[in-house]
């Protein structure tokens, strides 16, 4: 009796997946072999796998907008109205927004604002077998200092995400439409951004597919200070086991990453360029990352989780002027935890310390609430 009543939990709680997290995606090394509700960030047809939520995501409120490389605050929900979904997400910025303008920050000697109280809409529908959505982003801040108006700061962007998937297979597009900040005499302007991808189901086996494109530049009274161009294609495949509200995976991909700085002899502050830049400065990166993980039901109540990834062989860095070599040892392991009682679930993550024990000051730094409606 016993163990049926444990097989009956094990059912309920697969049937009512642990669908937070950030944390549960770092603990699992952001693979692709799951479905979370931090996927309708890339391809928002997810809306339609997740179920419908409230979610909250702990993290830093940035003082006066200022970039940070720790996890945000952000939260929103998901709801079925009839054959629609419809949601609202606040918080939720974006890695590409935040590195390029600290990027280019660094290059012209200031700072930019990063986004700011940024919002996104969803809504989604179904086509026949297809489910598709479409959602919109939003940021835009203004702060003017009539005392000293060189110190004045802006920054807006906005963008949309497109999707569509079934059981088989999904394609999604996420377009930045602009991206600006001002900070006294020093502008900022994004360049296209933009990333096209899909994934087909062959089995237990998943092919993904991914393009990025990202650049910027930067301009004061002295004329272009930051000009960067970033390509970047995906392709691989992960292939996941599920049993009993369990799962263990695998997965590899090859990377091919671009980056050009074009000639910008201000550009003087970039510790990854000599300066002066004389010439175009070029990286080419080749990689293969490889991921294990697995996502165990420890109890009725309690998921545990862990991963290690590193890239494999023909892994590369060509740098042009300089020379061609290995990329960098990069070995990374991740824990976490989730706990569900009803329809509530709490992730949590473990850092490990350089010392390679538990980093109790960074426990619990992303976690996350989610209630499943």
């Amino acid at each position: 009796m016993k163990k049926a009543l444990y097989l009956v939990a094990a059912v309920s709680l697969a049937a009512s997946p642990v669908m937070a997290s950030k944390a549960r995606q770092k603990a699992l090394s952001n693979t692709t072999a799951i479905t979370d509700i931090q996927g309708i960030f890339v391809n928002p047809a997810d809306v339609h796998y997740v179920g419908d939520f409230a979610t909250f995501e702990m993290g830093e409120t940035a003082t006066n907008g200022s970039l940070t490389s720790n996890p945000d605050a952000e939260g929103g929900f998901l709801y079925t109205m009839g054959d629609a979904k419809l949601g609202l997400y606040l918080g939720k910025t974006s890695p590409n927004v935040t590195w390029l303008r600290t990027l280019a920050g660094t290059a012209a000697g200031t700072a930019f604002l990063s986004h700011e109280n940024p919002f996104e809409i969803f809504y989604g529908a179904k086509a026949g077998d297809q489910n598709w959505a479409v959602s919109f982003n939003y940021s835009n801040s203004d702060k003017k200092n009539t005392d000293a108006p060189t110190d004045d700061e802006k920054q807006s962007a906005m963008g949309i995400r497109l999707g569509v998937k079934n059981d088989i297979w999904g394609a999604f597009a996420n377009v930045g439409l602009s991206s600006t900040a001002e900070s006294g005499d020093t502008k900022y302007k994004g360049k296209s951004g933009l990333s096209l991808g899909g994934h087909y189901f062959m089995d237990s086996i998943k092919i993904i597919l991914r393009h990025d494109m990202a650049g910027a530049k930067a301009d004061n009274t002295t004329g272009d200070v930051f000009d960067y161009d970033l390509a970047e294609t995906t392709i691989g495949f992960t292939n996941a086991w599920k049993s009993e509200g369990s799962m263990a995976f695998y997965g590899l991909a090859y990377k091919m990453k671009s980056e050009k700085y074009k000639e910008v002899g201000a550009m003087t502050n970039l510790p990854i360029i000599n300066t002066p830049v004389a010439n175009d400065y070029k990286f080419e990166t080749t990689s293969m990352p490889f991921t294990i993980g697995a996502e165990v039901l420890a109890t009725s109540w309690m998921k545990l989780r862990g991963s290690v990834s590193q890239n494999f062989f023909m892994s590369s860095k060509k740098e042009t002027p300089n020379d061609t070599n290995t990329v960098d040892h990069n070995t990374t392991t991740a824990a976490g935890a989730g706990f569900v009682w009803g329809k509530n679930n709490l992730d949590i993550v473990m850092t490990m310390g350089t010392s390679g024990t538990l980093d109790t000051a960074a426990f619990g730094t992303d976690a996350s609430y989610t209630y499943m409606f």
